[in-house]
């Protein structure tokens, strides 16, 4: 199975992956299938992330395979077999948008996707007036709610969350005078600005903010947080971003603890090497995760997941409950059924739909080190 699934990711040039129930392709000569048809064999759901980035060394695919076999295990959607079809936007607002459009023309009424908040802007619109349901297991930018949106959910906490969480783990740690990395993106500003506002309000000054940690700036940072008496660094960055500023900080013999928001744990953990300790990264709680979930993923991947695993996971399983309990693939029939969640019982703990947010509430978040993450 993986190495079919390894083969196709590899071979595919705008990444249609196929393999058995989890996903579905398009034709050899391009052309489109279409999807959800009152004839077609399966209910399809799709899926975007950015996989020609992620695939050599992330495991999201696991999760989705696990939540399709589940699916179906228990008679599928409307009595159909659930399959995914899968796409790759590359971290590109263009690529994005194209898939966007091609999902709205072949009959996709639920996407699972996208990944970064980036290029959740440029799409947000496409399927809003497309009517199709987009919920993202990642975009985390509080800014993506600011329209009335009807059709764009999120099943992740959002940067204010993560940012109160982080500011109350550095206040009971003992942290005083942090400084901040961010990447000079939507992502990175908004998430900055909301922790120092955190801080800010348990009285604990940000000393310093750095856009950039290279061998030519390094010294000179490092003299200058000394001078400053710094003793922590929020890491307000995509994993992309964090492992050379980690690397050469940590390589200058520094020791000083680090806290960000959740990186894939598999990636970070071969990325940054020796220097995980005194790092640290909210997490969904393991305590409050469910326990049959946690039991089946490992038994069948011998690990525990990370949560960008977790939320694909729940937005296919949330996506196909909806399906059943409204006896219909149709987009408004999804988010009726959305908009009236209460008290749902996501592996993540119980959630409940926010209408002022368009977001699902009740997630609880933890800090921990990622030293303490298990990996393969």
């Amino acid at each position: 199975m993986k190495k079919l699934l390894l083969s196709c990711y590899r071979a595919a040039p705008f990444f249609l992956v196929c393999a058995l129930t989890l996903v579905s392709c398009a034709d050899e000569d391009g052309e489109e299938r279409r999807y959800n048809g009152p004839d077609a064999q399966t209910v399809t759901i799709g899926v975007v992330y950015p996989a020609s980035q992620w695939d050599n060394d992330h495991y999201l695919r696991e999760a989705l395979d696990l939540a399709v076999h589940q699916v179906n295990d228990s008679g599928g959607i409307l009595g159909k077999p659930l399959s995914l079809v899968v796409r790759d936007d590359r971290n590109d607002a263009n690529t994005a948008q194209a898939i966007a459009e091609t999902f709205s023309s072949s009959g996709i009424t639920a996407v699972v996707g996208h990944w970064n908040s980036d290029v959740c802007y440029y799409v947000e619109d496409i399927y809003e007036e497309r009517q199709i349901v987009m919920i993202t297991p990642a975009a985390t930018s509080i800014a993506l709610f600011e329209q009335d949106y009807q059709y764009i959910y999120r099943i992740v906490a959002n940067d204010q969350v993560y940012a109160r969480a982080l500011a109350d783990f550095m206040e009971a740690e003992g942290i005083r005078r942090p400084a901040i990395f961010f990447t000079e993106d939507t992502y990175g500003k908004d998430l900055a600005w909301m922790v120092e506002r955190e801080l800010m309000k348990r009285y604990i000054p940000v000393v310093d903010r750095v856009t950039s940690v290279t061998a030519a700036n390094v010294g000179e940072l490092l003299r200058r947080w000394r001078a400053f008496g710094c003793d922590g660094l929020v890491l307000a960055s995509s994993i992309m971003y964090v492992i050379e500023p980690i690397q050469r900080i940590r390589g200058a013999g520094v020791s000083m603890p680090f806290f960000s928001e959740t990186f894939n744990i598999v990636d970070f953990h071969s990325l940054v090497g020796n220097y995980m300790e005194n790092l640290f990264g909210i997490v969904y709680s393991l305590e409050d995760m469910d326990a049959t979930f946690l039991a089946d993923f490992n038994a069948a991947y011998g690990r525990v997941p990370d949560s960008y695993e977790v939320a694909g996971y729940e937005a296919v399983r949330l996506l196909a409950n909806a399906m059943n309990a409204e006896g219909s693939t149709a987009s408004a029939a999804i988010i009726r059924y959305l908009q009236n969640l209460r008290d749902y019982p996501s592996v993540m703990g119980a959630i409940s739909y926010d209408a002022a947010t368009h977001e699902f509430e009740g997630l609880r978040m933890r800090v921990k080190p990622y030293a303490e993450y298990e990996v393969r």
